[in-house]
């Protein structure tokens, strides 16, 4: 590790932080096996505040049964302020793309509805917050 650490230093400006705990929001720990694990475990808590959803009841999956219908469903109304659901669908993609790949299919699906998005839309968005709410611990 030293050899390396020694090549990289001869090729580029570095500093040895020692063994990093939080990288970029990602939590890093080693488990006693010796794998690494990454999680945002903060970042979950702080969404979950950011959308009032503290203590809301924890959901088993990120979509529930039966959500195609209801993404599919034109019968709803178009929210008035569309802002709100992408941005939640953005922090959610962050997720999904460093260390939660557990959501990636349920954001897929939402992702689809960004142009216009209704109330059931964002329910079922919220809904993924709440599996989050109840996984914050996973990575």
């Amino acid at each position: 590790i030293r050899s390396v650490k020694a090549a990289i230093g001869r090729a580029f400006k570095v500093r040895d932080l020692g063994e990093a705990k939080v990288f970029l929001g990602m939590e890093i720990s080693r488990r006693e096996d010796g794998t690494i694990k990454l999680s945002q475990r903060r970042y979950i808590e702080e969404l979950l505040e950011r959308h009032q959803l503290v203590k809301a009841k924890p959901r088993a999956t990120p979509l529930p049964p039966g959500s195609k219908v209801l993404l599919t469903s034109n019968t709803d109304a178009e929210l008035e302020d569309s802002t709100k659901y992408r941005a939640l669908v953005g922090e959610l993609n962050y997720l999904a793309t460093s260390t939660r790949p557990d959501i990636a299919q349920a954001l897929s699906v939402l992702a689809r509805h960004m142009a216009k998005p209704s109330r059931s839309h964002m329910e079922v968005a919220l809904g993924v917050l709440r599996y989050l709410a109840g996984t914050r611990e996973h990575g």
